[in-house]
């Protein structure tokens, strides 16, 4: 009987992302409705890319809400920003939101009101209905410039009569005769509130009740760059703290589940009953995502704030603690529990975020069965080999003399490479690779494999390693391996602002002299790398097992 894949929560969400030619950036791809909406006629900026996000944030927040029927939403937000499909990012996404929002429950509007919204490039649509409504409440002059073809809301800033306007200061509430958000009064003083006092006060005044700062100087000159330790009386737990220059108040990483990432949340979707922010099992550290449930959690490791390098930014420019990712794991292996780490580049990759996907779904015991004893064991070929690791291993497709393989109704569903001893002369074989088809499981598959090879090649002993990133070597115990030792991490270097990582083997010393652009001989790699605007990343090194034959 044919398998089935099994269904994945919020697939729609999963779609491919969209690789821009000139900046090299990759933007989230929504669901079809959203497609058109998203991908504007225009190549990107960089700061494009956040403003994507925001939308794809938004998006995740309103999943329920909005996944019924979003068209109205992408109609109105066509016609009136005035920003779409230009590099420039629209600084009245929230606006019109709000407009969109308020039009859907009151289609009717005020002069006054149209007067404001065509002033913020929000009039609703369609739009020459209104232009005669704005238009007839002015004056002859301003008609015949509006015909002239000088834009409306310029029309209406020069001739509307002030007595028309009746607007509220969002600030102090107060009735005023402007178009504008706040009134003069409330607007001077919020153009004072640049100096470092002022911000201080600000902060002072926007924390938490539950927040107190027990180390860090809020008088510093340099502030957003000092190193606070802040306490939570809600969940009692005590942090060190960067204040980013984008945030605008001090908050709880545990309470406060507004400073959660984009990608974060997608990944949360899969995995019913998760918690967020978890520093209950390894205080004082956090895992991004846990399900008690399943006993695992997932760290989302963003590049760039996981790694070392040079930068201009004080919390960046560092060396990143060579063993902070294997610790975690370590401290996470002593409670039982399994921790992946992805790590940024694989969930913008499309076939491996799809790997990681099909994983998450394993833990939770998702995934098709399929029986090894009703599969054909054979050998495959380079050319089948290659295909199946680069769709459904991490770490892809690597050579390998023997290529073991396990067929379900002559589909191939597992396999197993195995070659020569690369790193050490003490073991006959490597067993390199192990990987099963995405979304499937073949229940005693590994053995059936192994005891195949063992048969027909008898090996003296066999040596293989296991990514502590996603695997504890558990299979590897079921199969009659010994535990031997702990590899130190091993680390990769990516370019800043792309993707993609690269093996430290590509890079090492001897071979800069040809591939960077600046060189120096007297410094190190590490340091060469730096100047020419790489960064490095460790991960968590590797368990290594043997087995050894009589």
């Amino acid at each position: 009987m044919k398998y089935t894949t099994p269904k994945i929560p919020h697939e729609d969400l999963f779609f491919k992302d969209v690789k821009f030619k000139t900046t090299g950036y990759y933007v989230k791809r929504f669901p079809k409705e959203l497609e058109e909406f998203l991908i504007m006629d225009l190549d990107l900026k960089h700061s494009k890319r956040y403003y994507i996000d925001s939308v794809y944030r938004f998006y995740i927040d309103n999943l329920e809400e909005l996944k019924t029927d979003i068209t109205p939403f992408i109609e109105f937000y066509k016609s009136n920003n005035k920003f779409y499909g230009k590099p420039t990012i629209s600084k009245t996404y929230p606006e019109l939101l709000e407009q969109w929002i308020e039009a859907t429950k009151k289609p009717e509007y005020t002069v006054e009101k149209l007067y404001e919204l065509c002033i913020k490039g929000a009039l609703p649509k369609p739009r020459e209905k209104y232009n005669k409504m704005i238009l007839g409440s002015l004056c002859d002059e301003a008609k015949e410039e509006f015909n002239k073809g000088v834009k409306l809301s310029f029309v209406i800033r020069k001739y509307i009569n002030k007595e028309d306007i009746n607007t509220l200061c969002k600030t102090c509430n107060k009735p005023m005769k402007q178009l504008s958000n706040e009134c003069l009064k409330c607007s001077h003083k919020n153009k004072q509130r640049v100096s470092s006092k002022d911000r201080e006060i600000r902060l002072k005044e926007s924390m938490p009740d539950y927040i107190t700062i027990s180390k860090g100087n809020l008088d510093a000159s340099d502030f957003y760059n000092e190193e606070y330790e802040i306490n939570c009386s809600k969940c009692k737990g005590v942090f060190s703290y960067v204040f980013g220059s984008r945030e605008r108040q001090f908050h709880c990483p545990v309470c406060d589940k507004k400073h959660i990432t984009s990608k974060e949340k997608e990944i949360a979707l899969l995995i019913p009953n998760c918690t967020i922010n978890n520093r209950k099992i390894i205080p004082p550290k956090e895992i991004d995502i846990y399900s008690e449930e399943f006993k695992f959690g997932i760290e989302y490791n963003g590049l760039v704030w996981h790694s070392s390098g040079y930068s201009k930014h004080k919390m960046l420019n560092r060396e990143y603690p060579k063993k902070a990712h294997l610790n975690k794991t370590l401290n996470c292996k002593e409670q039982g529990v399994v921790l992946y780490q992805i790590f940024e580049d694989e969930w913008f990759d499309d076939n491996k975020r799809d790997i990681w996907v099909s994983k998450i779904l394993g833990k939770q015991k998702l995934h098709s069965r399929i029986f090894a004893r009703n599969c054909e064991i054979k050998e495959v070929s380079t050319k089948e080999s290659r295909e199946f690791l680069d769709s459904n291993h991490l770490q892809g497709y690597t050579n390998a003399s023997i290529k073991i393989g396990l067929f379900y109704e002559d589909e191939l569903v597992l396999i197993c490479t195995i070659n020569k001893s690369r790193y050490t002369s003490k073991q006959e074989y490597e067993l390199v690779r192990l990987a099963s088809k995405k979304y499937i499981t073949v229940v005693g598959g590994a053995s059936k494999v192994l005891k195949y090879f063992e048969r027909n090649y008898k090996p003296k002993s066999i040596i293989s390693y296991a990514n502590l990133r996603w695997s504890y070597g558990d299979i590897y115990k079921t199969l009659g391996f010994e535990y031997s030792h702990k590899t130190e991490p091993n680390y990769f270097y990516f370019k800043k602002n792309k993707y993609e990582l690269f093996s430290r083997i590509k890079f090492q010393k001897h071979k800069l002299k040809n591939l960077l652009e600046v060189f120096d001989e007297n410094l190190t790699e590490s340091e060469n790398m730096y100047s020419n605007n790489y960064r490095k990343i460790y991960d968590c090194g590797n368990l290594v097992f043997t087995k050894t034959y009589e």
